[in-house]
């Protein structure tokens, strides 16, 4: 099981044993939908899969020095391609109402901003 997505899907979920199941904040077991937990993807990922294939800042930076406005259409343009590429699943919205969900604060050794 994907700890993350357990999180993710089932708000009050508080704790996870991999030998014993999910559990919420009163110590019950929360049924888990593992179709859904297999299925769920992390919205966050797209960060990772971005990060390599963008053009570098110094490209963009030295565009704006030589007042280059080719050179500066072409990375806004690399930009929105990898962007493109790679969607964002979810939005900030949704995160943070889900982190809401679970009482807010650092929970679980991660951080608000995952």
């Amino acid at each position: 099981m994907t700890h993350e997505a357990i999180y993710a899907l089932y708000p009050q979920v508080v704790k996870i044993f991999d030998s014993t199941g999910a559990f919420d904040k009163d110590g019950n077991k929360v049924e888990i939908d593992l179709a859904a937990v297999n299925a769920w993807q992390d919205p966050s990922a797209y960060k990772a899969k971005r990060a390599a294939p963008y053009p570098s800042a110094t490209d963009y930076l030295d565009g704006i020095v030589k007042n280059d406005h080719a050179q500066i259409d072409k990375y806004s343009a690399d930009c929105r391609a990898v962007k493109a590429k790679y969607p964002k699943v979810g939005t900030a919205a949704v995160r943070g109402a889900a982190f809401a969900n679970r009482g807010g604060g650092v929970a679980r050794g991660r951080s608000p901003h995952n």
